[in-house]
């Protein structure tokens, strides 16, 4: 998924024209001022825009009026920053106001409508302000799973991982066809990005204390729209909720950014640690000898199996392995930091296609190869070298 299919889809869902205040309070270049200060006080206002006979271009305060003499005296241009598209996506336009409290709305005739920090109260605000916040989990989401190797649910805290477990079954007992990974929430998805340093460093975070501030202004800016509320209600912040909210897009926007470039992915695996039976780093196979592939069937496809499973699945691929003449020992993939770990088998006598075949098999995106040379990453579904690297 890409960013113009998720945060923009988001972004664009809502328009202006869904908010905006159509009946607009006028005065005319001909009001005296006094009168004109009058019209606005009735209405609560500090500015209107003027109805010039050429249409509306101009804008009139309550400070200019209090200067006397006439509207047409005192009014001033309306600047184009001052104005907005009535097409315009109303998640693209929120982090605008934070430094205005109004923008007039272009329609096919000219200014039609303004719309005021007061309309992001309306309903499809609401809406809009939650399609953000769920574009940043849907990209959170992959890259936890990317930048775990299928392996986050071994770093979620276990009271977190209960509560995924109880998610997941009752969605099951309902019929509902989700992973464990679609199941986690918006913390469980901070508690991810906080523990893999390398994603948490890629996003922009410069510690885990940043990954956790981020965390509770998120969950202030949600929690009103978890129970039918909008976060700009009379008597919020506005303007705070507004710069979280500036926050999220940029956050989301960088996620999907990583989404487009697929570098890391590769690596990812690159930097992985690959270590035997013992525990001890895997070396070179000597000089002639016939590649080495290291070979895993755990969390196939992202999919983050149980231990039984895993295992099972991995007992079946040693099978596969031995019935085309292959010699496999015991290993272990790691993270550099060790947070996550696949069993694997180190495999030998079998050629790359047929590694890649059962790699295929057993749903997994890479595979190793090593020689006496270079650690390298194969890309089991083009075959093709992704990254290498010298022991």
């Amino acid at each position: 998924m890409s960013r113009a299919s998720a945060l923009q889809f988001f972004e664009d869902g809502v328009i202006v024209r869904q908010i905006a205040e159509y009946d607009l309070i006028t005065v005319a270049p001909s009001d005296d001022c006094e009168s004109a200060l009058a019209v606005l006080e009735e209405h609560g206002l500090d500015r209107a825009p003027v109805a010039d006979p050429e249409g509306i271009y101009r804008t009139v305060s309550t400070d200019a009026l209090a200067a006397g003499g006439t509207v047409d005296a005192v009014a001033v241009p309306i600047t184009a920053n001052e104005t907005v598209g009535e097409k315009t996506g109303v998640g693209s336009l929120l982090p605008r106001f934070i430094d205005r409290d109004h923008f007039y709305v272009l329609g096919r005739t000219g200014i039609e409508a303004v719309v005021t920090r007061a309309d992001l109260q309306r309903p499809p605000v609401s809406m809009a302000v939650l399609g953000i916040i769920l574009s940043l989990e849907t990209a959170l989401t992959d890259l936890i799973n990317t930048y775990s190797h299928g392996s986050w649910l071994t770093l979620l805290p276990s009271d977190r991982a209960g509560g995924l477990e109880e998610r997941f079954e009752q969605n099951r007992e309902r019929n509902v066809e989700l992973t464990r990974l679609d199941c986690l929430d918006l913390v469980d998805r901070f508690e991810l990005v906080r523990c893999l340093d390398p994603l948490r460093s890629d996003l922009g975070f410069t510690s885990k204390s940043a990954v956790d501030k981020q965390k509770r202004s998120i969950i202030g800016l949600r929690n009103p729209l978890a129970h039918g509320r909008s976060p700009f209600a009379d008597g919020a912040d506005v303007v705070e909720s507004l710069r979280v909210l500036a926050q999220v897009r940029n956050l989301s926007e960088r996620a999907w950014q990583l989404h487009a470039d697929s570098d890391f992915v590769w690596d990812a695996y690159l930097n992985s640690r690959l270590d035997d039976a013992a525990g001890q780093p895997v070396t070179a196979p000597a000089s002639g000898e016939p590649p080495t592939f290291v070979l895993t069937a755990y969390n196939p496809n992202g999919s983050q199996l149980n231990d039984e499973r895993n295992t099972t699945a991995n007992e079946r691929l040693g099978t596969a392995i031995r019935e085309l003449g292959g010699d496999i020992c015991p290993a272990v993939s790691r993270s550099p930091s060790g947070e996550w770990a696949e069993p694997s088998f180190l495999t030998i006598g079998i050629t790359r296609e047929q590694a890649l075949e059962l790699a295929d098999r057993y749903g997994q995106k890479a595979i190793f190869e090593l020689d006496d040379q270079h650690v390298r990453v194969i890309e089991v579904s083009t075959g093709t070298e992704k990254r290498s690297r010298p022991w």
